[in-house]
């Protein structure tokens, strides 16, 4: 801008030849095009960007539904939670190549949906006495037939010791080895260490403008019962339990109620 405020003086003032405006016109459009195209390539290299961290989030994304489906249904094979867990690995490795927010956004979203699937199948619930708790040991020991020493591990590790030993075979036979069904040790941690939720995680829920008193357009009609529910829920006292409300939050304060799924 120097350069060309200075030549027009100068032609004006008829210090330098007229033909000087044509040389400043000149580097002006060469240096226009310089700065075009250093935009067109900083574009590109954000869309190249944006692209390859489109292309990890759909692998992993890809991979923890494998992930999911390979644990579906209480799945307790051996094979198949080393298999689980190694892919597990491998994917956390890869979602350092997720580089933009949104994406990384998405990806939260999908493990927080992966967690909750599991850590609803991974429970035992009694409905007589209504009570659940985590997977017995038994189920680790990787037997079909679990559920029958729910309390009784001994006796589940007994069951998983019950394998064929290798038998003899003839030249045209191929060879047998012995079957190991209890899960090992680093799978276990590998999966559990994946369902429970990271420190730095961020709760969803405090973003939340929250007040005891509900606005009218929440707490009518379809949110009636549910609004009623929360403040029926802050004030009501068992009778048989004797306590008071002044005792209960103070309870929830020091740590007695939290909640099992985070």
């Amino acid at each position: 801008m120097i350069l060309w405020y200075f030549s027009a003086l100068a032609i004006e003032e008829n210090t330098l030849p007229v033909h000087y405006d044509y040389i400043a016109r000149f580097f002006s459009v060469l240096l226009g095009a310089f700065a075009a195209f250093r935009f067109n390539a900083f574009f590109e290299s954000r869309k190249s960007e944006n692209e390859k961290s489109k292309f990890y989030l759909e692998l992993c994304s890809d991979n923890y539904d494998t992930f999911y489906a390979t644990l579906d249904d209480l799945n307790n094979n051996r094979v198949d939670w080393i298999y689980a867990a190694r892919l597990l690995m491998e994917t956390k490795s890869l979602e350092e190549e997720i580089t933009t927010a949104e994406h990384q956004t998405v990806l939260v979203i999908k493990k927080m949906k992966v967690r909750h699937a599991l850590l609803n199948q991974f429970q035992v619930i009694d409905e007589e006495n209504n009570t659940e708790s985590s997977l017995p040991v038994s189920f680790f020991y990787g037997i079909p037939n679990w559920k029958e020493y729910l309390d009784s591990p001994d006796d589940a590790a007994d069951e998983s010791m019950k394998f064929d030993r290798p038998a003899t075979f003839g030249e045209y036979e191929v060879s047998k080895m012995e079957r190991l069904p209890m899960l090992t040790d680093k799978s276990v941690y590998a999966v559990f260490e994946f369902l429970s939720y990271p420190k730095d995680f961020e709760e969803p829920l405090d973003k939340l403008n929250y007040s005891d008193t509900w606005p009218q357009r929440v707490k009518s009609f379809a949110g009636e019962g549910a609004y009623k529910y929360v403040k029926h829920s802050r004030d009501y006292v068992p009778p048989e339990r004797g306590i008071s409300k002044e005792n209960i939050a103070k309870i929830i304060k020091d740590g007695g109620i939290t909640s099992s799924e985070k």
